[in-house]
């Protein structure tokens, strides 16, 4: 059985896979029907994507410097708050860059 650090490393790192893995996602319409199109993720948020990869990246750093001295309140912490507010903020990231290029797309569309 994994010791609960290797838990929170563990969905650290799925969470940095994931966001890899959201380089590019498929752009929509207004009626949210994919057009065929891939989007820069990290362009329409204005970076956001990288900051937050920079993020959990450091977290994990941090947590296997910390391995000997974290106890179980601050892992607790960790999988019941910092992980879900981190995959909440890579699906913000998302829907962020998604309503941008549409945004710019409706710009250039009526203006």
């Amino acid at each position: 059985m994994g010791t609960p650090i290797a838990g929170c490393g563990k969905r650290l790192c799925q969470l940095l896979l994931d966001a890899e893995g959201l380089k590019e996602i498929p752009s929509t319409d207004l009626d949210g029907n994919e057009i065929g199109q891939m989007i820069d993720v990290d362009y329409w948020s204005s970076r956001r994507l990288s900051r937050l990869k920079t993020l959990i990246q450091n977290r994990l750093l941090q947590i296997d410097a910390d391995a000997e001295t974290l106890e179980t309140e601050d892992l607790l912490t960790i999988q019941q708050q910092e992980l879900p507010r981190l995959f909440e903020e890579l699906e913000n990231t998302c829907n962020l860059a998604i309503e941008e290029a549409l945004n710019s797309q409706l710009r250039d569309q009526y203006c």
